[in-house]
């Protein structure tokens, strides 16, 4: 009994090469059949590998677009002072729940020798005259900023992630059609194998 529990104790605590020769049907357990471990290499081909690449190309090239975006941007983005011309409404009064900002009309000038008037958003509460930082392209025209670092990175995990969620549903259904067809060859195996041991081993054989 002790000597059990010992043995269970040490194949509780198998190594992480040990681990991970069994997850890739390498272990060469003599229990474990050809089409076993043929099955456990279809789940890391059909699964993980062309998900796992895949999603790294789909991230890798939403990166290098992000950038190639940025630096165009960058190029043609101007940040200006803006002057507001009318207060912002009061904390809270533009929406139900807290509120951080409003928008109100501004006058700015780019180029320099061009006035500009649009609505900007400003901190709420902002009085008239106030100076704000606002974007404009080389018309002098309102204009997002360029993509920062932060934008491009969580762009490029997100789409990573859109990646790795739509192809794994596709994956796992290959995956799920092939595999029946393999437990169905391993059952027939098994009841070949049992056909042969089991009069030997009931004793039916010798009594014959």
């Amino acid at each position: 009994m002790y000597q059990s529990a010992q043995h269970l104790y040490r194949a509780s605590r198998l190594g992480w090469r040990t681990r991970l020769r069994r997850a890739a049907g390498r272990d060469g357990n003599p229990l474990r059949r050809r089409m076993v471990r043929a099955r456990v290499r279809l789940a890391w081909a059909l699964l993980l590998a062309p998900v796992l690449v895949v999603s790294a190309a789909v991230a890798t090239v939403v990166y290098h677009a992000g950038w190639h975006t940025a630096a165009v941007q960058a190029a043609h983005r101007h940040a200006v002072s803006a002057t507001t011309l009318a207060a912002a409404p009061p904390t809270g009064a533009l929406r139900w729940g807290p509120a951080t900002e409003g928008k109100v009309l501004a006058q700015w000038r780019y180029p320099a020798d061009r006035v500009r008037t649009g609505t900007v958003t400003v901190p709420e509460g902002a009085a008239q005259g106030s100076v704000v930082r606002i974007w404009v392209d080389d018309a002098g025209r309102l204009a997002r900023p360029p993509r920062t670092t932060d934008d491009i990175a969580f762009a490029s995990v997100s789409s990573g992630v859109a990646a790795f969620a739509g192809l794994m549903p596709a994956c796992w259904c290959a995956y799920a059609a092939y595999g029946r067809r393999v437990d169905a060859r391993i059952a027939a195996a098994w009841e070949r194998d049992w056909e042969r041991v089991e009069p030997r081993w009931s004793g039916r054989f010798g009594s014959a």
